[in-house]
């Protein structure tokens, strides 16, 4: 979520006040469905994954999200 985290950030001007970039991260993290594009289903809720880390299944370049 780090990587979303600074991709929003990179996409505003320089001059961009602090609430301003504040309020285009809660925005970007607000979805719901946001982690089911990097995630299918069946691997977020395997036991898998309910033990360790595992990476994402469908989008792993978050720059190919936005």
């Amino acid at each position: 979520w780090l990587e979303v985290v600074a991709e929003k950030l990179r996409s505003l001007p320089p001059e961009s006040s602090l609430p301003t970039k504040c309020n285009v991260v809660v925005e970007a993290l607000s979805d719901a469905g946001l982690m089911l594009e990097y995630y299918s289903s069946d691997l977020l809720f395997s036991d898998e994954a309910r033990e360790k880390f595992l990476g994402p299944d469908l989008k792993k370049n978050v720059r190919s999200a936005f």
